[in-house]
């Protein structure tokens, strides 16, 4: 790991090398201009300018009555700094330490450069995100280095890096179950993208990634069960994207198509070295863009999406994916595969923005190649009304419909439930008290009704909340805030009322550059148990309280910002066998400042 992050320090030094040569040579082209053109006329460049912000925190908890559940102390530093050279070229660098530190999926300490020259080059190192398309590469932060072009209309993008560290195998607990399933291989990544067009007309672009897990990378002990270590896992993915614009905007068609090759585990046998013994041929596949084993799956994935808005007011939105139930991408933490969905979905403007609605309809299928006992069918429906008829009142509403349904020859199998959700939420302003007072309100409900004749007496949810709350702002700089809230919880066999009001006070010292503000809530947690024809009943109370403070140093806030934030929460159970009351503290000072 230390050479690891030498490299990523050698790369960081040879990216501001690199700046720095083509800043002086910006630099000569300037001084040969100002002879040809009024130097009054030219706005002057700036040749060094550094901005950003750094941030030191320390965050500190304690707790009675009840084992701690985080760490009693964690001291961090974020900093993100920006040089800029010239104004042409951009070099960002970011860097996170902190004293809990919990690897790469979680990671703590990075640090990552991404400079940016002449507004179409964009170098990465270490620590980085980008995005390629929705069916290859996108959500996952990766270390490594990469570059992107973009002048004029051409487009060029290359990555390489790890998007996975390797978890030894947990010698100490005995190699059990729960240990191997948290093993995890190094899994470089190697991609590429290629385009042309102006996005808004005419475009094609063409990307690819290659993932594959380092076996190597798990150290393991002679006697390891394997089945109980993680598989080593091999990907492939190409696409293209296209698209077009026309009627200056008011129509847009953009497209993916794309195939995955994948295999579960790489320790299977390839299927060439199976040709070989059994004496038959195959088409020859490059190792370097893929490894056909008896693990392996090929499969593809399309999306595609036209929008119609002939006017700013409306417009219409058609949408469409099919994703096999073989696509694999390892570039997307979360991809839904065994998906064929289409949806519709306009958009209104009444009144001068006074009146806006908003909706979705679409059905989505699985099973796609009728390897499941029963398909699944949803519905997706939502829709959102906004109301706005003067500044001083609105009102929205939203809801949404979400329903699951499958047809297996055994009707105890079915699948079939209907998931609603309901919001409306009233808001007026207006002048009381010798201030400016808010009220806003919010009634939500969560319903899911099982349709199944079997489990439809077990398996019951509804929830309904309301909130109130009333906001006064004072023209001496002090400011209340009340708040109150109600949640109903009704299970099949619990049942759930959380009641919670609270009020705020918040106040400007020397000429605002003190805040403060003071919390104090108190809360009602009743439940309800019923089982076996006996109820079991309990009423909690819980006392809240929150502080803070927070001071501007020098004029304006030129020298950072230092503040303090305290929390402290007090449970009390209102049947003993249900738990020990408890108390908690939290304090948070950070200092930070930004240039």
């Amino acid at each position: 790991m230390n050479f690891l992050y030498l490299t990523i320090i050698r790369l960081g030094a040879l990216l501001l090398g690199f700046a720095l040569i083509a800043s002086i040579d910006l630099s000569a082209q300037t001084d040969t201009s100002r002879t040809k053109y009024d130097s009054a006329a030219k706005p002057a460049i700036t040749p060094f300018r550094v901005s950003g912000g750094v941030t030191l925190s320390g965050d500190f908890y304690t707790a009675d009555g009840i084992e701690s559940r985080r760490p009693t102390s964690n001291l961090m530093a974020i900093a993100r700094i920006n040089v800029t050279l010239f104004d042409q070229v951009s070099l960002p660098f970011e860097a996170f330490i902190g004293t809990n530190q919990s690897g790469f999926r979680q990671p703590f300490n990075q640090f990552g450069v991404s400079p940016t020259f002449f507004n179409w080059l964009t170098l990465h190192a270490g620590w980085f995100s980008t995005r390629f398309s929705d069916l290859t590469f996108g959500d996952i932060r990766m270390l490594g280095g990469g570059v992107e072009l973009r002048p004029g209309n051409f487009r060029f993008a290359a990555i390489y890096g790890s998007t996975n560290q390797a978890v030894p195998y947990d010698v100490a607990s005995g190699g059990g179950a729960v240990a191997g399933a948290f093993t995890s291989y190094s899994r470089p990544i190697v991609g590429i993208k290629l385009g042309y067009g102006d996005e808004n007309l005419l475009f094609c672009n063409i990307q690819a990634i290659r993932i594959t897990d380092e076996t190597a990378s798990l150290q393991t002990p002679a006697n390891t069960d394997f089945s109980l270590l993680a598989k080593p896992q091999e990907n492939t993915v190409i696409s293209t994207t296209f698209g077009f614009g026309a009627f200056d905007g008011k129509l847009r068609f953009v497209a993916e198509i794309a195939a995955s090759a994948f295999s579960a585990d790489t320790r299977s046998a390839s299927l060439a070295q199976l040709a070989t013994a059994a004496t038959f041929q195959l088409p020859e596949i490059p190792s370097l863009l893929f490894t056909p084993r008896l693990s392996s799956q090929i499969d593809a994935a399309a999306k595609a999406t036209l929008t119609i808005a002939p006017t700013q007011d409306f417009s219409l939105a058609l949408a469409g994916q099919y994703i096999g139930p073989g696509f694999v991408s390892l570039g997307y933490a979360q991809l839904q595969n065994d998906v064929l969905d289409g949806t519709i979905s306009p958009s209104l403007r009444l009144f001068n923005g006074g009146l806006s609605l908003r909706g979705t309809l679409g059905v989505r299928v699985n099973n796609l190649i009728a390897n499941r006992a029963a398909p699944l069918q949803r519905l997706i429906a939502s829709g959102s009304v906004s109301i706005q008829p003067v500044q001083a009142f609105g009102f929205d509403v939203q809801y949404s419909n979400y329903g699951i349904r499958s047809t297996p020859r055994n009707d105890t199998l079915r699948i079939e439930n209907v998931s609603q959700s309901l919001t409306l939420s009233p808001r007026v302003n207006f002048e009381a008290f010798g201030g400016v007072s808010g009220i806003f309100g919010s009634y939500s409900l969560n319903n899911v009704d099982d349709l199944n004749v079997i489990t439809r007496q077990t398996n019951t949810n509804q929830t309904q909340t309301v909130m109130l709350s009333w906001t006064l702002g004072l023209p001496s700089g002090l400011s209340l805030a009340t708040t109150g809230f109600y949640s109903d919880i009704a299970q099949s066999i619990a049942r759930t009322n959380i009641v919670n009001i609270g009020q705020t006070a918040a106040y400007s010292f020397f000429d605002g550059a003190l805040s403060t503000s003071l919390t104090l809530g108190y809360g009602i947690v009743g439940s309800s148990i019923t089982q076996s024809g006996m109820t079991t009943t309990s009423s909690d109370g819980q006392i809240t309280g929150q502080a803070g403070a927070s001071y501007s140093i020098g004029e304006g806030g030129r020298l950072g910002t230092l503040s303090l934030n305290v929390n402290n929460n007090n449970y009390a159970f209102g049947n003993p066998a249900r738990g020990r009351n408890f108390g908690e503290w939290t304090a948070m000072v950070q200092y930070s400042i930004g240039f």
